[in-house]
């Protein structure tokens, strides 16, 4: 006779290779329905490719989680009521209401109950403003910094007026472990370096799309990929960071400095580079060892712009041939067979029509809101 058992009847190690293979929805519902299964579910690892959140017109908030493109996404948006409330709003599916509770309260909260966990990695998390966030900024800085737990994230974009200091927020109360990859892209003035220097020195890959002011040592970076705008970077600081690079020699490795308008190159005419080719105003420069087991330097110099890479596939992988930048995503440890690519946006976020959102039954908005536990009781209110 073949024995059945239920889950909360097994082994907890058994328990937690049953929920690891679990989808998000099904985690959620497994954390709803009691004190014992919520314990598992958050003692289970879970790893997130991608948290996107954005500003939306009126104080509201959008929140993007990628789990797999296509099959694992899920998308809600956070707006005003015209009594003051917060109208939370899943394509397709019926909207929640939550009186007296502004959108950025109910935004982080959700926030809070999906990504910051000590179960929880997230792979990449992309911030993007639109108009002022002081406010958006403010309350997620209150929340990472009150939390028990750490935010655990590998790389951090952010995008828009103002998202700069939010990120900020984020870096002093994340993982420093765990976090390895920074781009920015401002469209206000940017300050590099300052209180957060011995974080920005352990990320191994550094990109600063903006007019950003450098008061630091460019070279105190220890990232194998670099790319920096700003008016302050001089003619010293790249070829230090030229010898630099040379130096250390590390396969893969690259770097792009702009500063338009403001450097005299003409006479360029770095240590131990051999010049290849000359188109007027390209110019490119080679540096090659004897021993052939080692990767060749290429350098490009080009009127305000200075471009390294150490072997070939570098600068393929980042910039193109015109200086502008591609985006490569990180592998996924969630699924190896997942042809994800965290840049990807398949869903129209202003008119909510969300192809690939994967929640027909408002599962996680249920755990939050209208959570069914058995006799062991409720959780408490700020739960």
């Amino acid at each position: 006779m073949t024995e059945t058992y239920e889950l909360k009847d097994l082994p907890a190690e058994m328990q937690r290779l049953l929920v690891g293979k679990c989808d998000l929805i099904t985690r959620c519902r497994l954390r709803a329905s009691s004190r014992a299964m919520n314990e598992v579910v958050a003692t289970t690892k879970l790893f997130i490719p991608s948290v996107r959140i954005k500003q939306l017109p009126n104080d509201g908030v959008f929140i993007k989680l990628v789990i797999k493109l296509f099959k694992d996404e899920y998308t809600l948006k956070f707006k005003e009521t015209e009594t003051g409330g917060t109208r939370i709003c899943q394509a397709f599916r019926s909207e929640i209401i939550v009186e007296d509770s502004q959108p950025i309260c109910e935004a982080v909260n959700w926030f809070k109950i999906m990504c910051l966990q000590k179960n929880v990695t997230i792979g990449n998390l992309i911030i993007e403003t639109t108009d002022n966030a002081d406010g958006m900024g403010q309350k997620f800085g209150e929340l990472v910094q009150n939390s028990d737990e750490i935010l655990r994230v590998r790389a951090i974009q952010v995008s828009g007026s103002g998202a700069a200091r939010m990120m900020w927020k984020f870096m002093e109360h994340c993982d420093t472990s765990v976090l390895n990859e920074l781009k920015v892209k401002e469209t206000e003035g940017f300050e590099l370096f300052g209180s957060q220097d011995s974080i920005l020195k352990k990320l191994k890959n550094v990109e600063i799309e903006c007019d950003s002011i450098i008061t630091g040592d460019v070279c105190s970076l220890t990232a194998s990929v670099i790319f920096l705008k700003s008016t302050s970077l001089t003619e010293e600081m790249v070829y230090r960071l030229i010898e630099k690079f040379v130096n250390r020699r590390e396969a893969e490795s690259a770097f792009c400095l702009e500063n338009p308008g403001k450097w005299n190159l003409d006479s360029f005419s770095p240590s131990g580079f051999v010049a290849v080719d000359d188109w007027g105003d390209i110019k490119y420069y080679e540096n090659r060892l004897l021993d052939d087991k080692m990767p060749v330097v290429y350098l490009r110099v080009s009127d305000g712009s200075v471009r390294l890479e150490v072997g070939r596939n570098a600068l393929l992988r980042t910039w193109t041939e015109n200086g502008d930048k591609t985006i490569i995503p990180p592998p996924s440890d969630y699924d190896d067979s997942s042809e994800y690519d965290f840049y990807d946006d398949f869903d129209d976020d202003e008119n909510g029509e969300y192809q690939y959102d994967w929640d027909p039954e408002n599962e996680m908005l249920d755990g939050l809101y209208e959570s069914d536990f058995d006799d062991e009781g409720d959780y408490p209110d700020d739960y």
